[in-house]
């Protein structure tokens, strides 16, 4: 689990080769802000998260092998 701060801020994630990306959920708290949350699949081993909400943001990774 990583939490980021909110306000345009945009990291990838890249995920070791033997693991792929099954499910990314970005839970914000306070009010839901989904139009201003954006969760990227770059490739089955990557994922972009820009969060622009104006409350922190906690960002949830499940991986498969």
């Amino acid at each position: 689990m990583t939490t980021v701060p909110a306000g345009a801020f945009t990291f990838t994630m890249v995920l070791p080769g033997q693991y792929r990306a099954v499910a990314v959920a970005l839970p914000t708290s306070g009010p839901p802000a989904a139009d201003a949350d954006t969760l990227e699949a770059l490739a089955p081993s990557a994922v972009r998260v820009t969060v622009t909400a104006g409350q922190a943001a906690r960002v949830e990774l499940r991986l498969a092998k």
